[in-house]
């Protein structure tokens, strides 16, 4: 262990002098060492999983540059918030898919990544022993392969992949366990056979990845034995921020960002042009504030009406009843949304009807997801929540929602329905409840009804 530690702490000076700008992300993970893991792997609770035999056999093999370019890939893994993008797809899919953009943006960096990774096919990867161009051709189900070009996005490379014939859209419940990637896990398939080790489609939950037998609960030991308690999402999203503004800093300054990383950063600080939040606000505004004041009825009897008596002289007289406005916040889970956009809209939408509203989520593909759940007032709650409630993963279709919302009795039906979704699939003809679209970019507006908000995603 001694020898471990004295190797990490080196990877560690390495990776900070060749991309300073993660520190705020690397000081903020927990080293969890977990001898018989095998590789690396970061999770969603903010740990970084160390197998130490692994980690020394790399070493001696490759080098310890190899290792800096371990740690660098694990933590942009947590940086980009690969496992809050799942958004419902295959989980080992999605790792490698993540995998190939950041191995490939990484040795455009200058870093050293193990050859057993996986690369884009243009990539000329440099391990310790000497440069070469590693094309990762992939299996299609019918025998033959494709390779995967270089400077594409996650989500594109997720796209191009190959789908094995038994992955069917789990919605990212692959049943496969390890470094293999058996068939039939929802993984595609390397035709060089190659398995087993960091970079290769298989970090843990905190890259969007099947989490890792026995991952490490909130509360555990860092790597002196110290008891910590689990990192806050909050606390993880204020430090990738923290990385995205120091990025573009560096890359003014020295100019060796990769193009990718480049794009990544400037996005991410960049305000946007539109603020999609203010539009929301707005239109919600315009339909729940109308109900929220109130309504004069006759359902039931005025109190000064009563001790007048019943009389045909005595007048009949109203009485004020505050409405209570219900949003549903319905969330198209085959769509792109990320995790960040979908709390920036509950929160916006938890403030349109502080006062007399509440807010309902429920999760659409091609069929609703459950019942609708009423969100919590406190937004720390709401996210934990939100990671328990976004499931499906297949089809898209808008019309279950709004079926769902007509075959309601009339005091839970929604008096506003805001779908967040990219906007491919069949919608109704008409509706009997006003609807606000949230459309990710490039996404269309599925019908001509609603006010269509276009979402500037800025992770």
């Amino acid at each position: 262990m001694k020898r471990a530690r004295e190797v990490l702490q080196l990877a560690r000076t390495i990776t900070l002098t060749r991309a300073p700008y993660i520190g705020p992300m690397l000081s903020k993970l927990i080293v969890f060492w977990a001898p018989g893991l095998g590789t690396f792997g970061v999770t969603e609770r903010g740990h970084l999983l160390i197998d130490p035999r692994a980690m020394l056999a790399w070493e001696a093999d490759e080098g310890v540059e190899v290792i800096a370019g371990v740690l660098f890939h694990e933590v942009m893994h947590v940086v980009l918030k690969h496992a809050a993008r799942l958004n419902g797809r295959t989980h080992r899919r999605w790792n490698v898919a993540a995998d190939l953009f950041i191995n490939g943006n990484a040795v455009e960096c200058g870093f050293r990544l193990p050859s057993c990774g996986v690369f884009p096919e243009t990539t000329e990867h440099a391990t310790g022993k000497a440069p070469f161009a590693v094309p990762t051709p992939w299996k299609c189900a019918d025998g033959s392969t494709v390779t995967m070009p270089a400077g594409l996005t996650a989500d594109e490379y997720y796209d191009r992949l190959p789908t094995p014939p038994q992955d069917d859209g789990d919605g990212g419940q692959g049943q496969g366990e390890g470094q293999g990637g058996e068939a039939g896990d929802g993984a595609p398939q390397r035709a060089d056979g190659n398995e087993g080790g960091p970079a290769d489609g298989n970090c843990g939950s905190g890259a969007g990845g099947e989490p890792f037998e026995g991952e490490p609960e909130a509360d555990t030991l860092d790597e002196d034995g110290n008891a910590v308690g689990e990192r806050a999402q909050g606390e993880l999203d204020q430090a990738a921020d923290a990385v995205a503004r120091q990025a573009q800093e560096h890359a003014k300054a020295q100019g060796n960002l990769s193009a990718g990383f480049r794009v990544w950063a400037d996005a991410a600080t960049r305000p946007p042009e539109v603020p999609w939040e203010r539009k929301l606000r707005r239109a919600g505004r315009a339909v729940t504030d109308k109900l929220g004041r109130g309504r004069q009825t006759y359902r039931r009897p005025h109190r000064r009406a009563i001790c007048m008596g019943a009389h045909p002289r005595n007048p009949l007289m109203a009485i004020h009843e505050q409405t209570l406005c219900r949003v549903w916040f319905v969330i198209d889970t085959s769509g792109s949304m990320s995790h960040a956009d979908h709390i920036a809209a509950i929160s916006e939408l938890m403030g349109v009807v502080r006062n007399g509203g509440e807010v309902y989520i429920l999760a659409c593909d091609s069929a609703v997801q459950g019942e609708p759940v009423k969100l919590p007032r406190s937004m720390s709650a709401t996210k934990r929540l939100l990671h328990d409630l976004l499931k499906g993963g297949g089809g898209t279709d808008f019309r279950p929602a709004f079926e769902a919302a007509e075959k309601c009795p009339p005091r839970q039906r929604p008096d506003l329905i805001v779908f967040a979704t990219d906007g491919y699939g069949p919608a109704p003809a008409t509706a009997t409840v006003p609807t606000i679209w949230l459309i990710t970019p490039g996404g269309k507006v599925p019908a001509a009804y609603g006010e269509a908000i276009h979402v500037s995603k800025v992770a």
